[in-house]
């Protein structure tokens, strides 16, 4: 027998026993000609690709894990403007008490982060319109008091001055709307008063 057919009847018997692996092959001639040396090589390429791949994945979520800090940082200082960092930097209790800048970290974390902001937005919005009509409501009680009173220095001081009506507030704290100063009126002058 030839050393080409010792080989073949060793590797049949090797498969039909199912013991084949790498070092048959690796250590066998195919043909006359030695593989292990190809073996290596394409074993060196497949790990050299699938690391190559591993750090190219890792790249991809490091870019994408930034992008995402960096967008609730940039929108955090859009809406709170010289208070972002500390909202930015304190613990949360709907991000699970991460910071938004440690939940941005994550994509489920990012989403939270965005829609706590988002939440912080309304309230905002919110107590800016609440402050607006409070505004409003308090200069036009202002207004009514001016025109109640001859000296514009007692209308002021009437605003500034508690009321045991109004739960020991003064009119300017007790409105808050126009349904707040409506009660405040009823206890101007009905007439126009020198004090």
């Amino acid at each position: 027998m030839t050393r080409n057919s010792n080989y073949r009847s060793a590797l049949s018997t090797a498969k039909s026993q199912g013991r084949v692996n790498a070092t048959i092959f690796a250590t066998g001639p195919l043909f006359g000609l030695p593989l292990a040396a190809e073996l290596q090589r394409s074993l060196d390429r497949k790990r050299n690709d699938a690391e190559q791949t591993e750090v190219a994945r890792r790249e991809k979520e490091l870019a994408a894990e930034i992008a995402r800090v960096d967008r609730v940082n940039e929108m955090a200082f859009e809406l709170l403007n010289d208070q972002a960092q500390r909202w930015l930097d304190a613990p949360n209790s709907s991000l699970g008490c991460l910071t938004p800048l440690g939940a941005a970290k994550s994509e489920e974390g990012y989403s939270r982060a965005v829609d706590a902001l988002n939440q912080l937005r309304r309230k905002l919005e919110h107590e800016e319109i609440l402050r607006q009509r409070r505004e409003f409501a308090v200069a036009n009680l202002e207004e009514q008091a001016l025109s109640r009173y001859y000296d514009p220095d007692n209308a002021r001081l009437w605003m500034r001055s508690s009321r045991p009506e109004l739960g020991g507030k003064s009119p300017a704290e007790f409105t808050r709307d126009e349904k707040t100063a409506k009660i405040c009126e009823q206890y101007l002058p009905t007439k126009r008063s020198p004090h």
